[in-house]
């Protein structure tokens, strides 16, 4: 999943929590501009392990502060979670 997809999901369950369009989000700005206090963030983030199917840390969720931010933080996680996956695979294949 490149950036361009994962800043889409991110997106979309930002939408989902707080009902602001894709058009109105500024990735790059503070999500407490979008109505994100504690609550929604750890709702977003829910959202957000439901929608990528990964395990996302509690603390985290306080310390990003944006879209880019939060995607930066995933990108690599998914690519690692994808590559355990992948080698869960081929043990059972072989």
């Amino acid at each position: 999943m490149n950036d361009q997809q994962l800043t889409s999901i991110v997106l979309d369950c930002l939408h989902e929590v707080t009902g602001v369009t894709r058009s109105q989000v500024v990735p790059s700005r503070h999500l407490l501009d979008y109505g994100v206090d504690s609550i929604l963030a750890v709702e977003l983030l829910v959202s957000l392990e439901d929608r990528l199917g990964i395990e996302i840390p509690d603390e985290v969720v306080f310390r990003l502060r944006c879209v880019d931010e939060i995607v930066r933080y995933l990108g690599p996680r998914l690519e690692r979670a994808n590559e355990e996956a992948e080698a869960e695979l081929s043990v059972c294949e072989g």
